[in-house]
């Protein structure tokens, strides 16, 4: 299971410009970095640590269109870093689509405070390359966030999950702005005693819409979210992961300025529920 990949980058988020740019360019490149967390618990969850590199690439249909954008298929395609170049071939099943993972290529790695460059050159035969360039702030750790109610007790057998009051509202807190990313979402898991690598997404407040996605990025970034109650409704052993992100830096020439390059971390707290507590 991929955890929290790109996916939040839709293609419906980007039809809509960056309020108060100059808009003069049509060629949108959509990229993100994740480093996804690490879930792993005996008899419960067994999700490997990997990055994950996408970019989304399409074209609109001229500087001023609010059509959604048309995706762009056999674009080149890479990430790089530190002297490497990481190619992200077409995903397969969605338009425009181009992702890889350090499971996929090894040479793929998160590195603290490093610079990444999603680059994509077109089918057309032009040397351009259309991108934009972020820097990964430092992982995420959980030791760094806050849950409201803290778990007082340890769930029995099992040394790493902190007990969580079944039907309870759980609120995770995080540093605002700072050396671990700006933006943040969060996703709650609940294992599975028959698929270890693939838990039940049973929260998640990642954006999709095209104005969730521009409040994501240009509105004032939350530092805490607050999971309902529901979520734990039931007994079982949960994942709380939480993800922070940076924006790019710098964008390539000739790239839609509304384009999002982010990269990031998350981090997972284990919590258990049971109607014996």
């Amino acid at each position: 299971m991929k955890l929290q990949t790109a996916s939040i980058l839709l293609p419906a988020a980007l039809v809509v410009a960056v309020p108060g740019c100059d808009i003069t360019a049509t060629t949108v490149v959509a990229g993100t970095l994740v480093l996804t967390p690490e879930v792993k618990v005996p008899n419960y969850f067994d999700v490997d640590a990997e990055v994950v590199a996408s970019a989304w690439v399409a074209e609109r249909a001229s500087a001023t269109s609010t059509d959604e954008p048309t995706p762009i298929n056999g674009a080149t395609v890479a990430v790089t870093y530190a002297g490497n170049r990481v190619s992200l071939p077409a995903e397969g099943s969605q338009d425009g689509l181009y992702l890889t993972t350090s499971v996929d290529d090894a040479a793929l790695e998160y590195v603290d405070g490093t610079q990444y460059t999603f680059r994509a050159a077109l089918p057309d035969g032009s040397v351009a390359e259309y991108g934009g360039t972020v820097s990964a702030p430092t992982r995420l750790t959980p030791a760094v966030l806050t849950l409201q109610p803290q778990p007082t007790e340890v769930f029995p057998d099992l040394a790493q999950v902190g007990v969580h009051p079944r039907n309870t509202a759980l609120t995770v807190s995080w540093p605002a702005g700072g050396q671990y990313g700006r933006y943040a979402y969060v996703s709650v898991l609940r294992a599975k005693a028959d698929d270890l690598k693939n838990p039940e997404v049973v929260f998640d407040n990642r954006p999709e819409s095209a104005e969730e996605i521009i409040q994501f990025i240009l509105g004032t970034p939350p530092t805490s979210v607050t999971i309902p109650a529901e979520t734990f409704d039931q007994d079982g052993i949960y994942g709380v992961i939480v993800v922070m992100m940076n924006k790019q830096d710098d964008l390539l020439p000739n790239t839609f300025l509304g384009s999002p390059i982010l990269a990031g971390s998350g981090a997972a707290v284990l919590l258990g529920v049971s109607s014996a507590f």
